[in-house]
């Protein structure tokens, strides 16, 4: 279905079954207008409209961006690593918490780096978004 120039899809997240994730199958869109989606789903579980203005396009661009953001932080965060295990002016305590955030968010996004392109072996896959998450918390 077409809202102005983009779709609109339905979609349920049913639970209990292999290979999770979005599926089309038994939703369908009553309804699509500029302000409001009505979706008829034939069973219960978890429930979304999915809508792009354009299908997704690969822009180099945003990588070269993504990729020196994240450069210029690990620097930042490596910088910080340093000062933090370098300055004894700063009690202990809060000094060693720093730090470990700060390496925390380091490792993160060089595993973020490294490992974004990293989705053709699911576990392969599984493991990096695992640590991601224990990273980012």
């Amino acid at each position: 279905e077409g809202v102005g120039s983009g779709i609109v899809q339905c979609a349920s997240l049913p639970l209990g079954e292999e290979g999770l994730g979005w599926s089309r199958r038994g939703c369908e869109v009553v309804t699509a207008g500029r302000d409001r989606t009505t979706c008829r789903c034939q069973y219960l579980a978890s429930f979304a409209i999915l809508a792009s203005p354009a299908p997704v396009q690969d822009h180099v661009a945003l990588h070269i961006i993504t990729l020196v953001g994240v450069s210029v932080s690990l620097v930042g965060l490596a910088v910080a690593v340093a000062t933090f295990a370098l300055c004894c002016s700063v009690a202990r305590e809060t000094r060693v918490m720093h730090a470990n955030l700060c390496l925390s968010l380091f490792l993160a996004q060089l595993l973020f780096v490294t490992g974004i392109s990293s989705t053709s072996h699911q576990v392969v896959c599984a493991l990096i978004a695992a640590s991601l998450h224990y990273l980012f918390l």
